[in-house]
């Protein structure tokens, strides 16, 4: 019974990997507005645990029917599965150390995938019993990668901010009355990719103003 509810929880756990990345890596609590414990995390974790208990249930109802064997309830795993892997392969994607992107854009990316993928997949569908006794396999002797994200998750966000970081401030203190004639013109770039910006800005974008500010403080700098 441990060893069908590890996989049932390995399961859930992978099909929210993102949101463990995420806070594994450090940056996504800059742009929380609330304190991610409570506003994300108990959420997440009472999700999985549905999941998991959900998919427990359903494997102890073909196990008590003697329905292990039918080909077409293994399917109907493996086809579930199939959530988590995209996830997983995601998250493999972006700790690479390069970046993947030019590949996938070429023309021949998708049609070379799917020829790749027809192989797993008929063999899936020649032999489901032993393609789920392998998927199985992977997702219970995954939890040492999903117990290292977990731990980082939780030193690089959940116990590095205190639930007073989010608490709301004291208002500050109002101004008087502005002159009659005083106007303001307040821009915001939301979400400006410094990327796109400066760092890899495509060929046919013409920042003008930005590079002209830049100039400016570089030479200030200098001085």
């Amino acid at each position: 019974m441990a060893r069908r509810i590890l996989i049932c929880l390995a399961f859930a756990t992978w099909c929210f990997l993102n949101t463990w990345v995420e806070y594994a890596e450090g940056g996504v609590a800059y742009f929380t507005r609330r304190y991610p414990l409570q506003a994300v995390v108990f959420p997440v974790l009472w999700i999985e645990l549905l999941l998991a208990a959900g998919l427990f249930g359903a494997w102890e109802f073909c196990r008590r029917r003697r329905l292990e064997r039918a080909p077409a309830l293994h399917l109907l795993f493996l086809a579930l599965s199939l959530a988590p892997l995209g996830i997983a392969s995601v998250a493999a994607l972006r700790a690479l150390p390069f970046n993947l992107a030019p590949a996938i854009r070429n023309r021949w990316f998708w049609p070379v995938a799917l020829v790749l993928a027809a192989v797993p997949v008929g063999v899936a569908c020649r032999r489901p019993l032993r393609a789920t006794w392998i998927a199985k396999g992977l997702l219970l002797y995954s939890w040492p990668v999903l117990l290292l994200v977990l731990v980082q998750a939780c030193r690089a966000t959940l116990l590095r901010y205190p639930p007073s970081a989010f608490a709301d401030k004291p208002l500050a203190a109002p101004l008087g009355p502005p002159p009659a004639k005083t106007r303001v013109v307040w821009i915001i770039f939301d979400e400006l990719s410094q990327t796109i910006a400066f760092g890899n800005r495509p060929a046919g974008l013409r920042l003008p103003n930005f590079d002209r500010r830049l100039i400016q403080r570089r030479r200030k700098n200098v001085d």
